[in-house]
């Protein structure tokens, strides 16, 4: 974050400070670029969880600031960020590939409590979290893709192990099998149905950014002259050129 202001009042504090103690110029940049840095990060925490779904504090604490230091203004700069590289895909958008046999797993929102929802809004269910599903597909020569569907379906009633690997034309991935009949003894058991938990449809999956990084720099970045001000003016103070009334000793 750096400072590039221009604002005649301002630059009268600014030269007045630089013209009677050019020593305490360099720490009103320091604190305003500091204080600027601070207050983007507040905003970043603030609304990172209207950006993105949140699955615990890792993210959010992973915005950091590193702070100017050193008294050389042109050497300065003031640093508000992810130390997490998967931020930076967040706020620039990224493309998944599949580079197996199935396409990149997608999670539905079934899998977050969300039923039907045409989106989904929340993290995952840790029972429904990939890695924690166990699934097998049932197959057998020469049978068709409608077959083994309903194949799946009848073991995953008998068994009690509800996921199961489907394809439905464009809709295949891992399904969890809701009711049905065990007293079914041929076709699709009585009552079942099938929820979509995980997509497996498409070998490639463009994931959209989500901005959380430049919204918030950006409207710290108009409150960078006021932050200026107040630190010209503290060391202004400081030294005893401004009284408190706001008149330069001379």
């Amino acid at each position: 974050m750096l400072l590039e202001i221009n604002d005649w009042d301002i630059g009268r504090l600014e030269d007045d400070l630089k013209r009677l103690s050019k020593q305490a110029f360099p720490f009103a940049t320091l604190e305003a670029l500091n204080t600027a840095a601070s207050e983007a990060q507040k905003e970043i925490k603030a609304h990172l969880g209207q950006r993105m779904i949140l699955r615990n504090k890792w993210t959010a604490g992973s915005i950091q600031v590193r702070k100017a230091r050193g008294l050389k203004v042109e050497n300065q700069a003031a640093e508000v960020g992810s130390m997490q590289e998967y931020m930076k895909d967040q706020e620039t958008g990224f493309t998944r590939r599949s580079e197996g046999k199935h396409g990149v797993p997608v999670p539905m929102p079934y899998a977050a409590g969300q039923g039907d929802a045409k989106r989904r809004t929340r993290t995952v269910r840790a029972a429904y979290r990939l890695a924690r599903i166990q699934f097998k597909r049932h197959a057998g020569r020469g049978v068709n893709r409608a077959q083994r569907n309903v194949r799946s379906v009848q073991e995953a009633v008998k068994s009690g192990k509800r996921f199961i690997y489907a394809e439905f034309k464009q809709k295949k991935g891992i399904y969890k099998v809701i009711g049905g009949s065990k007293k079914t003894k041929r076709g699709w058991p009585t009552g079942a149905k099938l929820r979509l938990v995980w997509s497996l449809a498409n070998k490639v999956y463009n994931v959209k950014k989500r901005q959380w990084l430049e919204p918030e720099t950006d409207k710290v970045r108009e409150q960078v002259p006021d932050f200026y001000r107040k630190a010209l003016v503290k060391q202004l103070k400081r030294l005893k050129i401004l009284t408190e009334q706001g008149k330069i000793v001379r």
